[in-house]
């Protein structure tokens, strides 16, 4: 009976066969073209557009640090409450003025119980000042006030009575007005305590505010002071600010900053009079200031989640003309019940002229109980920038550092990654070709115009990686782009190694390609290690690719090979083509073929899957006979052990029974020892008619008869009473 076939061995003979056909096919060719058919069995272009393909960035951009510039803003100096302040208090000394007509003082107290009022108010004018000091308690608004004024200008103006508003500026007004405030209001549960002056030197006129509020319904206390400069060059606001609160969250926030601007039309400034120029101030459109801040903010807070938040923020900035530098600040902590973050981040820039640059670094680390997981994050960024005449010029790195540590379900993680990305660009100034993926761009054919000035791209990527009982794994990779016009360069690097349970392997892998549009050439190489519980591979792969423009080699020269490739393949009787039709004649043959060889495959498969009488089957019965746990093999080879063991035993085996029943043997036939013999002889002595055991019976019967004959026996002799033969022993004597 011929073996039978499963299908999966009809198909491997069928692919055997089919590769031995291809094989032979593919020999005759290469007999016939010799190299020429290997150097284009596969066409220069597709190989570098294939490699274009594997060249792609595998780096990813790195997601960079949005910082909030706040100095970026149109920088407007605010004159408007100096002002305001300044039409105020010349308007009170007007008032004054016009009151007082000679030195006086004067004193008074005016009392209204109906109202629940007193007021006390004091006032002097002598030798050119002004003097007023109130005093206002009101109970009806619960609040107690106190005003001290004073008002000192040039005699000549106070002489004649004349409005300081209508006089010049510079060098006719001189003078000093100042007024301190105090309020006092239960009410509002606050205290607000005011001071300002205004100083005339026949220069400048200088305007200062200070204030300090309490307030304990917004929970907040507010100093400030504020200082505004006018002259004939320019306008100057200084200021500084404290605040506390707790409304909200408990903060701390401190201010500085000092402005100036360039006065405009300062040619006619001197011969303004005090109200026009405030006038002009108010009309006019405020040039841009030049600025110097300062801030800093602190806040704590403790929220009804069991969220716990500090954060400090501290704000530096100069700003000049079209000049400005610019600090930035931030540090945060946060904490809940399961989880804890910390966070600092810094940042510098600079702008000049069309010039601009800025770092900022960001350092993060978290841990989170609910996730049981912990990161942590360091990323540095720096950009530079340049515009000349519509042309821009970029700089700019990425670096960061990160690290995680994790439980995961499957067990322990542990990973640090380290990665970075370098790129310069000079181009258009309105296009962004410092963004986005490099390689990408060189692959759009109408994105190439931005490459016509240069651009250069560093891409590294390093990891360590544990994955507790399953993999350790540590690689770097690396990645180099430059492009000018329609030449570029890439360069591919890596490295990476790998173990797990079974296995180990470390690769190292390099590719290089160099483009001029009209020429390009690349390599490509590989090397790679591997073992494993029952294998240990080592391989070392390379690959030289070239298309060249030249008449002998290139793209033309390799098509008119490919020509007489083509004609000796489609050449009638002899070409491939020929012998591929008669092969795949003999293939479709309708009794050898491939069609009847998988007819009889079907019939082979069916004799094997009929149930009831299949192999199939067969072979199931059989199986579960063999393995019956009671009657199959393996009980009967344990049965078969057993008695195998029993008969081997050295002491009770069947050799040493053998043995024992031989020395029985000897023992019972032994002609002069032996048990036969002596049982002849025992029965010869036993059967002697004179002594034997008959013999000796007879006597015996007769022995007994004597001891038991009644009267006359031995017993009845022996039995007689004891003094009766006594006393007939005494009657003899």
């Amino acid at each position: 009976m011929a073996p039978m076939l499963w299908k999966g061995q009809v198909t491997l003979g069928r692919m055997l066969q089919a590769n031995a056909a291809v094989a032979s096919l593919r020999a005759a060719a290469e007999a016939a073209f010799g190299d020429l058919l290997g150097n284009i069995s596969e066409p220069v272009i597709p190989r570098l557009l294939a490699l274009d393909t594997a060249m792609d960035s595998r780096i990813a951009d790195i997601a960079r640090i949005d910082v909030d510039r706040a100095l970026q803003v149109p920088r407007e100096i605010e004159t408007g409450n100096a002002i305001d302040t300044l039409s105020e208090r010349l308007a009170s000394l007007t008032l004054q003025l016009s009151r007082l007509r000679s030195d006086v003082t004067d004193a008074g107290i005016y009392i209204d119980p109906e109202l629940g009022l007193a007021r006390i108010e004091a006032v002097a004018r002598i030798d050119g000042s002004i003097s007023e000091v109130v005093v206002l308690v009101d109970a009806l608004r619960n609040e107690i006030s106190l005003r001290a004024t004073y008002d000192e200008v040039y005699e000549v103006v106070t002489a004649a009575q004349l409005d300081p508003t209508t006089l010049p500026v510079i060098t006719e007004l001189l003078g000093r007005l100042s007024e301190a405030e105090l309020a006092v209001s239960g009410l509002l549960g606050a205290i607000t305590a005011k001071a300002d002056t205004l100083v005339l030197d026949g220069v400048s006129l200088r305007v200062t505010e200070a204030e300090a509020a309490i307030d304990s319904l917004e929970e907040q206390i507010v100093l400030r002071v504020e200082t505004t400069t006018f002259d004939a060059l320019e306008e100057r606001v200084g200021s500084a600010e404290v605040t506390l609160g707790t409304i909200d969250a408990p903060s701390i926030g401190f201010a500085v900053q000092d402005a100036r601007a360039a006065a405009l039309a300062e040619d006619e400034l001197s011969s303004l009079t005090l109200q026009q120029m405030m006038q002009t101030i108010r009309d006019r459109q405020v040039a841009q200031a030049d600025v110097a801040s300062a801030r800093q903010d602190l806040t704590a807070l403790v929220t009804e989640d069991r969220e716990a938040i500090a954060t400090l923020r501290t704000d530096l900035g100069a700003a000049v003309a079209g000049s400005a530098a610019l600090v930035t600040a931030e540090r945060s902590a946060r904490a809940t019940e399961t989880g804890a973050l910390a966070q600092a981040i810094d940042d510098v820039s600079v702008s000049v002229s069309g010039l601009s640059g800025a770092i900022t670094e960001i350092n993060r680390i978290e841990a989170d109980s609910a996730s049981a997981a912990a990161r942590a994050l360091r990323q540095l960024q720096l950009d530079l920038g340049l515009v000349s005449d519509d042309i821009a010029a970029q700089a700019g790195v990425v670096t960061a550092l990160t690290g995680r540590v994790e439980d995961t379900e499957d067990g322990l993680e542990a990973e640090v990654r380290d990665s970075s990305v370098m790129r310069v660009a000079i181009g258009e100034a309105e296009d962004e070709q410092a963004s986005g993926d490099l390689r990408a761009l060189l692959a759009d054919i109408d994105g190439r115009g931005a490459l016509n000035r240069g651009l250069a791209d560093l891409r590294t990527d390093a990891w360590v990686l544990i994955e507790e009982g399953r993999q350790a794994v540590a690689g770097v990779r690396q990645e180099i782009t430059v492009a000018l016009g329609s030449a570029t360069a890439l360069i591919d690097a890596e490295r990476v190694a790998r173990t797990a349970a079974d296995q180990a392997e470390a690769a190292d892998r390099l590719a290089l390609r160099a483009d001029l549009g009209t020429t390009a050439a690349a390599l490509v190489a590989e090397q790679l290690v591997r073992a494993g519980a029952d294998e240990a591979l080592a391989t070392r792969a390379a690959s030289l690719e070239t298309a060249v423009n030249d008449p002998d080699t290139g793209l033309a020269a390799t098509l008119a090979k490919a020509n007489i490739v083509e004609e000796a393949i489609t050449t009638p009787t002899t070409g491939l083509a020929a012998r591929t039709t008669t092969l795949e004649t003999a293939v479709n043959d309708p009794a050898t073929g491939l069609a009847a060889t998988l007819a009889k495959a079907n019939t082979a498969e069916e004799a094997i899957v009929t149930p009831t009488t299949g192999l199939a089957a067969r072979t199931t019965t059989l199986e579960t006979a063999v393995n019956d746990p009671e009657t199959g093999l393996a009980a009967t080879q344990a049965t078969a052990s057993t008695v195998e063991l029993a008969l081997t035993h050295p002491t009770t085996g069947l050799a040493a029974t053998q043995t024992k029943v031989s020395n029985v043997e000897q023992a019972i036939t032994n002609p002069t020892t032996g048990l036969a013999t002596r049982t002849n002889t025992l029965e010869a002595t036993v059967n002697y008619p004179e002594t034997g055991l008959a013999a000796t019976q007879t006597k015996a019967s007769t022995v007994e008869e004597a001891i038991t004959t009644p009267g006359t026996g031995l017993a009845a002799r022996t039995n007689r009473p004891c003094g009766a033969h006594h006393h007939a022993g005494n009657g003899g004597q």
